[in-house]
């Protein structure tokens, strides 16, 4: 009943206004803070508007402070894979060919296709910094040109892999392309969860991202754990969900094994 009265608030008067800064906030993790605040007002959202928005969905709706953080509740506010995420960098870039394996590199391995070796390091030489990296992993990997592609959880992929122009040439590429899709449709409520039951102090617990992402999908397919999987099904999505965490600025590296999470991912006791 609340939620329905915060949405119908929300929605008044300009109500083309709210719905749109609503939409605009859902490729945002439904989250206001300093970053995501800037990129509304960029995209040309008043300051009074964004104002109202979260006072209203404070006091009406379940909406939540998170630190400095307002987390907008499902029922008004639908997360999406992050907008805005771009790199003058892509697959077809020089550098990039360059340190793209030949197709068959690693198929005696049972693993086909082309793998990048060490874009990190290139990244480095080139005088740019981990979000410039992030951001690049995460542009292709949203693009659908770049997977960290996978079925078995044991067997780590030989890193990043192309799977565009000659690189699709491979017997899963149709395989990879619908598992695409599963990236797209579970991201939100693996973020939703993920903000539910991580902390944002503290280190993070490694196995959240994966215990997580395996409850979610037992709960969307009475099948799962899969035996045997899909072919689609791809084990190291979660990789994949952490690679565009880091671009989209939810999640910053803090040295060689230490993260520290934001809203919406976590959350403030």
């Amino acid at each position: 009943m609340r939620a329905a009265l915060a949405l119908s608030l929300l929605l008044a008067a300009p109500a083309n206004a709210n719905a749109e800064l609503l939409d605009f906030m859902g490729g945002q993790g439904c989250t206001f803070g300093t970053e995501s605040r800037a990129a509304a007002v960029a995209a040309g959202f008043a300051e009074a508007d964004i104002d109202a928005l979260i006072a209203t969905a404070l006091a009406e709706s379940d909406a939540e402070q998170q630190g400095a953080y307002v987390v907008l509740e499902r029922q008004i506010c639908t997360i999406r894979l992050p907008d805005g995420i771009s790199s003058p960098y892509s697959v077809a870039s020089p550098e990039i060919v360059a340190i793209t394996t030949p197709i068959n590199e690693f198929a005696s391995e049972g693993q086909p296709g082309c793998f990048l070796t060490n874009p990190r390091a290139t990244f480095e030489s080139l005088g740019l910094d981990e979000r410039d990296y992030y951001r690049f992993v995460a542009a292709g990997i949203l693009s659908g040109d770049l997977r960290q592609f996978g079925q078995d959880p044991l067997t780590v992929p030989k890193g990043l892999r192309v799977v565009s122009e000659e690189c699709a040439a491979t017997a899963d590429i149709d395989a990879i392309r619908s598992g695409h899709v599963r990236l797209q449709s579970v991201f939100g409520e693996y973020v939703r969860q993920l903000g539910e039951r991580m902390p944002c102090e503290g280190p993070l617990p490694d196995v959240m991202w994966t215990t997580v992402l395996s409850d979610l999908l037992q709960e969307a397919d009475a099948t799962y754990p899969y035996d045997p999987p899909p072919a689609d099904y791809n084990a190291w999505l979660w990789l994949e969900y952490l690679l565009i965490f880091e671009a989209a600025g939810w999640q910053e590296r803090r040295g060689t094994n230490s993260d520290e999470a934001m809203p919406p991912l976590c959350h403030y006791d």
